[in-house]
């Protein structure tokens, strides 16, 4: 497994736990974790298209909201939740198109 399908697999595994944890309702988790999680794979997906504008231009690093309202914090994983969305389907073309076709 190449580099970019392992974080593939770390970004998908990543919306997967906030989802548990979102269940157990709002107030019980700290969006720093999944923020700074986030980040690091961002970062990461940098290092490996270091040359890709996309990626340079309509992703950045997400800043938490200082608050201890539910309410922000749920605002605060939505975004990472948006974001990683947006990283996997990043990942999934570039895979796609190093391999010479669309990945699914």
């Amino acid at each position: 497994m190449g580099e970019a399908a392992v974080l593939l697999t770390m970004v998908k595994a990543l919306v997967e736990d906030i989802n548990q944890i979102q269940q157990r309702g709002a107030g019980y988790y700290r969006p720093r974790d999944f923020i700074s999680k986030y980040n690091s794979l961002l970062a990461t997906a940098r290092e490996l298209y270091p040359d890709d504008r996309l990626l340079g231009s309509t992703m950045s690093p997400i800043e938490e909201t200082p608050s201890h309202d539910p309410a922000d914090k749920m605002k605060d994983v939505q975004k990472v939740i948006l974001e990683a969305g947006q990283l996997i389907a990043f990942l999934k073309a570039r895979m796609g198109s190093e391999a010479g076709g669309e990945k699914k």
